[in-house]
């Protein structure tokens, strides 16, 4: 009785953390645009400007355009999911703005000893994560044949649960190898899907969702792309 109820305590407070952690987790790379104005491309059929709040689980649009009817607008994950990328043009900046882009590039791409070692652990959580997962869906697909259509379909709705609760759009890994070995450095981000995007900039951060360009273009834009519309392909000299 004693360890049943010790286990039953366990759980339960290892999900209010999980819980916690969830509510307040943002996308690295969707954090670099919080609060600064950016234009958003995919969510309609026209590119929209304004000024972004990213949340855990939704993000505001606060509209350059003063003859929409609405001020602003909330996305919740689901229709964000639409969002193929954005812009931000480092040269409309203010100052603060400016200084702070600066600081926080320096910082990601020549990290100090702690900033290193906060990576590292990052990048070996992430990592088992994406072990975790491509255990799981081995074992339905291993599973699959011999498995009742029910079961199948009870498994199933399990593994899209456990990916969803990552917090993040699982279509990629969470950590890649090669990338890591130029952040920092002028890279091409090649079209997937016929999407028809293609950017060319500094490979500064990436998540599970999205890759950060710095400096992309003549103009020098700061894009921010989904990586289920483009993927890093060629690395410049």
């Amino acid at each position: 009785m004693g360890d049943t109820l010790t286990t039953i305590l366990v759980l339960i407070g290892v999900s209010i953390v999980a819980a916690a952690l969830r509510a307040r987790r943002k996308d690295r790379c969707m954090k670099w645009f919080d609060g600064l104005p950016v234009t958003l491309h995919g969510l309609e059929p026209e590119p929209i400007s304004g000024n972004l709040e990213v949340e855990s689980n939704a993000y505001i649009v606060t509209y350059s355009d003063s003859n929409r009817p609405q001020a602003n607008e909330i996305f919740y994950a689901t229709e964000w999911a639409s969002m193929m990328w954005l812009e931000r043009m480092a040269t409309g900046l203010d100052v603060k703005q400016a200084k702070a882009r600066t600081k926080r590039f320096q910082k990601a791409v020549k990290p100090g000893l702690l900033n290193r070692l906060a990576r590292n652990i990052r990048i070996l959580l992430n990592s088992a994560k994406d072990t975790v997962l491509e255990i799981l869906s081995a074992l339905m697909a291993a599973t699959r044949k011999a498995a009742p259509m029910k079961r199948m379909g009870d498994d199933a709705a399990m593994l899209d649960k456990i990916k969803k609760e990552g917090g993040e759009n699982l279509t990629a890994y969470a950590h890649e190898p090669v990338w890591e070995r130029y952040r920092g450095q002028n890279v091409i981000l090649e079209a997937l899907n016929g999407s028809g995007l293609a950017f060319e900039g500094v490979l500064v951060e990436y998540s599970q969702t999205y890759i950060l360009l710095f400096d992309s273009g003549q103009e020098g834009r700061d894009v921010l792309v989904r990586r289920d519309q483009a993927t890093v392909r060629h690395i410049l000299r």
